[in-house]
């Protein structure tokens, strides 16, 4: 998931080919196709991960919540990079983890971070826009509230206020 807000490129190789793969694209919802969770086919390996170089003044941070150790699966996680001008958020990228079937970028609120103005009234504005289109289900709604205290509080630990 944080390769994801990174833009992360993967090398997929077979016997016949190699292609590279953006991480947006990696992953296979389930009402694309039910018996798959990734786009690799038998034969194919992923043989590297391609992590861009962040821009200037541009930093990252990853918060995963679980029930007990560290090896447990996500209840819900969040990445994030930012990239900064003083008390401006030039562009940003936030996804999430733990609340849809695949890591989920979610490009409404990271649209909404260009050029926003850093303040601790915007970023709690922002927590209104996080996961908007999500259909939470009755037993784990909790999860949506998680993600919008999780998004102010990455977003406050990544910038200046």
């Amino acid at each position: 998931m944080a390769l994801l807000a990174l833009d992360a490129q993967l090398t997929v190789e077979n016997s016949k080919t190699s292609k590279t793969v953006p991480m947006k694209d990696f992953f296979v919802l389930p009402e694309k196709n039910i018996l798959r969770e990734n786009i690799l086919n038998s034969g194919d390996i992923i043989t590297s991960v391609i992590v861009p170089s962040l821009p200037k003044n541009t930093s990252s941070a990853y918060i995963k919540v679980k029930e007990r150790g560290a090896w447990d699966f996500a209840i819900v996680s969040i990445a994030a990079v930012i990239q900064n001008s003083g008390t401006m958020i030039q562009s940003g990228k936030i996804a999430f983890g733990g609340v849809a079937p695949i890591p989920w970028l979610d490009e409404k609120l990271s649209s909404r971070l260009k050029n926003l103005p850093v303040s601790k009234q915007n970023l709690r504005l922002l927590q209104d826009d996080v996961l908007t289109d999500a259909d939470p289900l009755a037993q784990n709604s909790y999860k949506h509230t998680l993600a919008k205290n999780l998004t102010t509080r990455i977003l406050e630990n990544l910038t200046t206020i």
